[in-house]
Order: structure tokens, then C-alpha cells, then sequence
């Protein structure tokens, strides 16, 4: 039987994968207890950090426009940002912005969370789109010929 509920499992993985990122930033920058395998230019991970966190506050006002999270298809493609050409903008962000965590302290430990958050979140991208698509049949399909998954098509 199909649920009327998003599945939140590996949302619930990417976000604590998230929080041990910023945890590994936090042991590395006051603690130094992590052997960090190369010093990444700050400014470098803090721009990656921003960029993604701002990109998910303004993509999370976008769905809210569009009546919240079970907004159709064609309410997001039409709202601006990127839901025109990715389905998961937020993610995508996310990606971003975990990217800047993994540069602010490069260590093993962070490689390894940080494949199993970019792991978790694609894993939630697929569920909600599956979802999405069971909700929205035929708009989501259209959307889905013109839109990438993660990344925007470029052709």
C-alpha cells in the first residue's frame, strides 16, 4: 500500500552526515585532533559553504511560493531558480555546501562522512522524485524530459 508521507530515511542520514561535517570543521579549526590531508584555502570552503546554504534558503522559499512541499511539477518549474532544470535544487545545495565542509577540514574521517552524505542524499532524491512521480504522473513526466535528477542538463 502507498503512502500519502515523503520518504525521509536517507534525508534523516544526509542530515546527520551534515552536522558530523560541520563537527569534523569544528574539530579541525579549534581542536585540531584530525590529521587534515591538505590545508584548502579558507575562503575557498567558506564561499562553497555560503553559496549552498544560500542557494537552499532561497530554493526553500520557492517551494514555499509554490504552496509547499507538495507543490506540483509545473508550480516549481514556473517559480524561478533552478526547478526549471533540476528536480532537487535544495539538494543539489546541499552538495555545495557539504562540499565547503569537506574543504574546510580535508581528512579521511570527513571523506568518508561526507560520501555517505552526498550517498543518503541522492538516495532521498530518488525516493521523493519515484514519489513525486506517483503524485504528479504525467506533469512530473514532462518535467522530468526537460529537468535533470541532481545536475542540470547542460544539453
Amino acid at each position: 500500500m502507498a503512502s500519502d508521507q515523503e520518504p525521509k530515511l536517507f534525508w534523516r542520514i544526509k542530515v546527520v552526515a551534515g552536522v558530523l561535517l560541520i563537527l569534523g570543521v569544528l574539530d579541525a579549526q579549534f581542536t585540531f585532533y584530525l590529521p587534515l590531508l591538505f590545508d584548502t584555502p579558507r575562503s575557498l570552503a567558506q564561499v562553497f559553504v555560503l553559496l549552498g546554504a544560500g542557494s537552499v534558503i532561497y530554493h526553500f522559499l520557492v517551494l514555499r511560493q509554490a504552496s509547499g512541499s507538495m507543490a506540483s511539477p509545473k508550480a516549481l518549474a514556473v517559480r524561478g531558480g533552478l526547478y526549471a532544470w533540476v528536480r532537487h535544487p535544495m539538494y543539489l545545495s546541499d552538495i555545495v555546501m557539504y562540499s565547503g565542509f569537506l574543504l574546510f577540514a580535508f581528512s579521511w574521517p570527513s571523506i568518508v562522512v561526507y560520501s555517505i552524505a552526498i550517498s543518503a542524499l541522492y538516495q532521498q532524491a530518488l525516493a521523493e522524485d519515484n514519489f513525486m512521480a506517483l503524485k504528479f504522473r504525467d506533469e512530473h513526466l514532462r518535467w522530468s524530459q526537460h529537468s535533470a535528477l541532481l545536475l542540470p542538463k547542460l544539453f
